[in-house]
């Protein structure tokens, strides 16, 4: 069993594993633009046995932006084994391929967005970003809009030049501006949208023609289905609304593919409810991180420093050598040392929701998932939450989490 990294004559192959794991078809424009962009063959490995492919994993880096901190990361993708070669330990080897690669590039975490979380978390993986889907039946949106003198423009993205160029130039100012979990992948990610032919782009433009929003969606079978919403101001977002409402009469439902938790929901619905008609909001998270250096992230992500030291025991059972206990002193600064006594107890896969803002340490130890050594009991009181944990919530306030990059 031998990792081998593919070229672009494997495509056809890349394309029948993907069909036989995954439930696509595999046959779009923007799977034939990725597949055949030579860039994409920088990343792609597999492995080949009885003179053919039977896994495969695609493996590149990409700058996340984590509590307005840009960090470079190690992104894994396309991982598929046929089921007649699996349970051999493909995805380890995988795995432990990348882990090493990362060390020696001083690299601090690896994502991914699997279709199956629990298999992932054996290896340190835990979901740490959100994202949510918003669908409506037509009749229960807002018909309120306030006075704006934005213009919208728009058109089929595949075909229009200009408004490739002003949505490309927006998503760089979101990256730079956004207070979310901004993500840039690599080219024939980021492009593989422009070769979609039914994604319709609508770009809102101010007094000065600056573009300050954009919607991209497509309209089938009577529904609008929405897969990016931004906007810089909230003139934008009147003036997107505008325009989705401008589709009245011709879909009878919308559907917001991936929306960030404060999106204002409650500007675009009337009502959530009304004479059979339903609205419903749903989690749509697939963002997981894999810790590789505990040290660095936690120095680096804290946004306060602690009235008084804290020693944080990290537990780590896939990488052990990760294991251990974590001094933050009071100005910031952490460091190894595994002779001290530890305040708290946390593993590493409930760590990477405390430093991304996905879970608070309040949540995390109501839940059991941040300890406190000699403790027996959690009471279930505001009032009690310990002082440890309190100083911790301060180094690591929660925050708004959304994996807002659109491929």
């Amino acid at each position: 069993m031998q990792i081998v990294k593919l070229d672009k004559s494997y495509k056809d192959d890349l394309r029948k594993i993907f069909r036989l794991v995954f439930e696509d078809s595999f046959d779009d424009d923007p799977f034939k633009f990725f597949v055949n962009h030579d860039q994409t063959w920088e990343y792609v490995y597999g492995i080949i046995e009885d003179d053919k492919l039977v896994a495969t994993y695609i493996s590149f880096d990409v700058e996340v932006k984590i509590r307005d901190e840009v960090f470079k990361a190690h992104y894994l993708d396309g991982l598929a084994t046929l089921p007649p070669y699996r349970n051999q330990g493909f995805m380890r080897k995988f795995f432990t391929q990348d882990v090493q690669r990362c060390k020696v590039e001083q690299i601090p975490m690896i994502l991914l967005d699997p279709f199956k979380h629990s298999y992932y978390r054996k290896f340190g993986f835990e979901m740490v970003m959100d994202s949510t889907k918003l669908s409506a039946d037509w009749n229960l949106l807002s018909l309120d809009l306030k006075p704006t003198d934005y213009t919208v423009s728009m058109d089929f993205l595949k075909d229009n030049q200009q408004l490739q160029v002003d949505y490309h130039n927006l998503r760089c100012w979101f990256r730079d501006n956004s207070h979310y979990n901004e993500m840039k992948m690599p080219e024939p990610y980021e492009d593989s949208k422009f070769h979609d032919g039914q994604n319709i782009i609508a770009i809102t433009y101010d007094q000065t023609k600056e573009a300050r929003g954009y919607l991209l969606y497509q309209e089938k079978n009577r529904t609008l289905k929405v897969s990016a919403f931004r906007y810089a101001d909230l003139s934008a977002f009147y003036a997107l609304k505008k325009h989705i409402l401008a589709y009245t009469d011709q879909v009878n439902k919308v559907i917001f593919t991936r929306i960030p938790p404060d999106f204002p929901v409650s500007l675009i619905l009337d009502t959530h409810w009304r004479a059979g008609n339903y609205a419903e909001l749903k989690s749509s998270s697939s963002r997981m991180m894999r810790i590789l250096n505990p040290q660095r992230l936690v120095e680096e992500l804290m946004v306060a420093y602690p009235l008084r030291p804290l020693i944080l025991y990290i537990k780590d059972e896939s990488l052990p050598e990760l294991e251990g206990k974590y001094f933050i002193s009071t100005i910031g600064e952490v460091s190894r040392d595994d002779s001290l006594k530890e305040d708290l107890i946390i593993r590493s896969t409930d760590l990477g929701q405390l430093l991304t803002g996905f879970k608070s340490a309040i949540e995390l130890y109501l839940a059991g998932k941040l300890e406190i050594p000699g403790q027996a009991e959690i009471v279930f009181s505001i009032k009690k939450i310990p002082e440890t944990i309190q100083i911790l919530d301060q180094l690591f306030p929660k925050i708004v989490t959304f994996m807002a990059e659109e491929w």
